[in-house]
């Protein structure tokens, strides 16, 4: 598997564009060669600790998108509930 793995990373642009106009050919004829049969053009796949620390990367740009949209949207939400108030309830402490 360590092999397969390294040979696809290690195959230059030209190889790659060969081997998917030859897996679009097949698709088009119908036949299936013995390079798609071998999994050579299928990518490897990634293990159980990648996985969890992709995963966990993609929590942590979820956290802060969530952080900087509550920064942006809050004050949004303050010019709205002022903009609906009366003159006697602006400068009221605590905000209401």
């Amino acid at each position: 598997m360590k092999n397969a793995a390294k040979e696809v990373l290690t195959r230059t642009r030209p190889e790659i564009i060969a081997d998917l106009a030859e897996s679009s050919a097949v698709i088009a004829s119908g036949s299936q060669p013995q390079a798609l049969l071998s999994g050579a053009a299928i990518r490897p796949r990634l293990s159980q600790s990648m996985r969890a620390r992709q995963a966990a990367a993609t929590a942590v740009i979820y956290l802060l998108l969530a952080l900087f949209s509550l920064l942006v949207l809050v004050p949004f939400a303050f010019m709205l509930s002022t903009s609906l108030k009366t003159e006697d309830q602006l400068f009221v402490w605590p905000i209401k």
